[in-house]
């Protein structure tokens, strides 16, 4: 049965005479843990990707720059998420779990897929240079720079063997 105006109008008592004040523009009152919210996400998002290219230049190429930004962007999600939970805890005062925890665990499997598929573990890493053996001309830089930090990885590694040989 529809409700009418009249009993509408009784039900809500009399007015408590306050307002709240609008909220502003850039307002987070509705926020829980941002991992979906891009004005959260893009500078976690951007700083990522910087950290990357400078520790791995050959990833600033523009043939890695879809794959770059959906990691960074799944990875900035997973900060957010990591924050949320770890001020928060998993559990509720009921003692269920947050509400979140599956949207985290989707976005953490997608950070390690795109890891993975750039190159971001050792095993990856390999794969990567493997397959881009057969990249044409606009990958040769991006492959000669993977050549030259594989060559500098080879060369701490084997500096490092030779340092604990003879340390022992």
């Amino acid at each position: 049965m529809a409700r009418t105006n009249d009993a509408r109008e009784s039900s809500k008592g009399e007015a408590r005479n306050y307002s709240w004040e609008p909220f502003n523009e850039n307002n987070t009152a509705a926020m829980k843990h941002g991992g979906r919210s891009p004005r959260q996400l893009r500078p976690i998002a951007e700083n990522l990707t910087s950290e990357l290219i400078d520790v791995s230049p050959w990833l600033g190429s523009p043939l890695f720059r879809s794959a770059i930004d959906a990691w960074a962007w799944a990875e900035a999600s997973c900060v957010l998420f990591r924050q949320w939970f770890t001020e928060g805890g998993l559990w509720t005062e009921d003692g269920e779990l947050r509400a979140g925890l599956d949207m985290w665990d989707r976005y953490e499997k997608r950070a390690a897929t795109l890891r993975d598929k750039i190159g971001l573990d050792p095993s990856a890493w390999t794969r990567l240079v493997a397959s881009m053996a057969g990249i044409g001309p606009e990958g040769a830089d991006a492959l000669d720079q993977m050549l030259a930090t594989g060559r500098e990885l080879l060369a701490q590694r084997d500096a490092k063997a030779l340092d604990d040989g003879v340390a022992e």
